[in-house]
């Protein structure tokens, strides 16, 4: 799994550096009621959610991956603090967690507190992470607790990224399905008791 969130990184990267690039614009909260889905449920971390249909295949370990038809997937792993702890060294003296560096990132956090270095390395993790004007970018607060950042990646295949933000951490969702069923997984999210 941890392969996937170095490929996704790096195509999205790739990807950027061929594109103009202008200011990212900070999306607004939508709130969304929670909606028990109607299929299988899914662990992970101290969350959960229900796919929004029955897989072909559902593989666990450091994560999981459900398989569906038409090389369709729903796949979730941890993304690990280790590999970002010289990130945050470089980004503050202040002690930042992962989950809050993410929150500067996609905007949940205002950055007008940080100082000029601060704010110069925001800008370069938007710009790699593919974050300006034309990003499709929405963050959902599902049951008044938990923060969802929807990155809509590829309309026309289908590919989105979720990232759970959480007290716990931060969790990569990545799905290539119909965005009706991305809804349904959004509104599907809650913490386990």
């Amino acid at each position: 799994m941890k392969y996937w969130i170095a490929v996704t990184l790096m195509v999205m990267a790739a990807s950027h550096a061929s594109a103009e690039s202008c200011d990212y614009v900070i999306p607004g909260t939508v709130y969304l009621p929670y909606h028990k889905g109607a299929h299988t449920p899914v662990y992970f971390s101290k969350y959960q959610f229900n796919l929004p249909s029955q897989p072909d295949v559902l593989l666990s370990g450091d994560g999981f991956m459900a398989s569906y038809p038409n090389r369709d997937y729903i796949g979730q792993q941890h993304v690990d603090p280790e590999p970002w702890s010289d990130q945050l060294g470089r980004f503050t003296s202040r002690p930042v967690s992962v989950v809050d560096l993410y929150r500067l990132i996609y905007g949940i956090l205002p950055t007008n507190n940080l100082n000029a270095a601060e704010q110069d390395e925001v800008q370069l993790q938007r710009s790699l992470l593919k974050l300006d004007c034309n990003a499709n970018v929405t963050v959902y607060r599902v049951g008044g607790t938990v923060d969802v950042v929807l990155q809509v990646r590829q309309v026309e295949t289908g590919f989105h990224t979720l990232l759970l933000l959480s007290d716990e951490g931060v969790e990569l969702i990545t799905l290539r399905r119909p965005m009706k069923e991305v809804m349904q997984v959004i509104a599907s999210i809650k913490r386990r008791v």
